[in-house]
């Protein structure tokens, strides 16, 4: 998050419009805190799995990263 936040906006909000994955992070981190789980587990849980897409897959955090 720090890095992320280290870094001015590219534009005023609402001036434009550009993708990042930077909104997936704490995404991530907000569904972990509020359900206890990792974000892969939640999401193959409440979105892979109902939708019998089993050929999808997360990448998995290394235990280190976990405990951070």
């Amino acid at each position: 998050m720090k890095l992320a936040l280290a870094h001015a906006p590219a534009f005023e909000p609402g001036a434009n419009w550009s993708y990042s994955k930077a909104g997936y992070l704490p995404a991530g981190m907000i569904v972990e805190r509020v359900t206890g789980h990792p974000y892969g587990d939640e999401i193959r849980r409440r979105v892979i799995e109902p939708r019998s897409a089993p050929d999808v897959r997360l990448p998995r955090r290394s235990a280190d990263r976990r405990a951070r």
